[in-house]
């Protein structure tokens, strides 16, 4: 699976592989389609995020980032099913959060910060407006 994770992510930094990707979430807008897309991308879930590591093999963090990645699946499936976001918006959203699960091959703002900080950067951040 990590080879084929190497793979996704090589060719999601290609100008083909984005413009594929972007026409398979615009197929998430059609409703009789997005139901079997989501299906799928759910199985595939749990060995992208295990193929995806950066914390060794704690299996108490992949099921984490697993719950969360399905939790946003769910979240894009009925976004999309309501039509409450653009296919634009949605498919620049979803090559970033692809891009985040499975690892780019290479990110300038991912090095910079790992070489100014020494660690690698949260993969999501939590912003509470409230302060709570």
């Amino acid at each position: 699976m990590a080879r084929v994770t190497a793979s996704i992510a090589r060719l999601l930094d290609t100008d083909t592989g984005e413009r594929i990707f972007r026409f398979m979430v615009g197929l998430l807008f059609h409703d009789r389609i997005r139901h079997a897309v989501i299906a799928v991308v759910g199985c595939l879930t749990g060995m992208f995020v295990r193929s995806g590591r950066r914390h060794g093999t704690a299996a108490r963090i992949d099921r984490e980032r697993e719950l969360f990645a399905l939790a946003v699946l769910d979240t894009v499936d009925r976004i999309a099913g309501q039509r409450a976001i653009s296919p634009e918006f949605m498919q620049h959203a979803s090559l970033l959060w692809t891009k985040a699960l499975i690892g780019v091959a290479h990110d300038d703002a991912l090095d910079r910060f790992k070489r100014e900080n020494g660690v690698e950067p949260p993969w999501v951040l939590v912003v509470a407006p409230t302060g709570a």
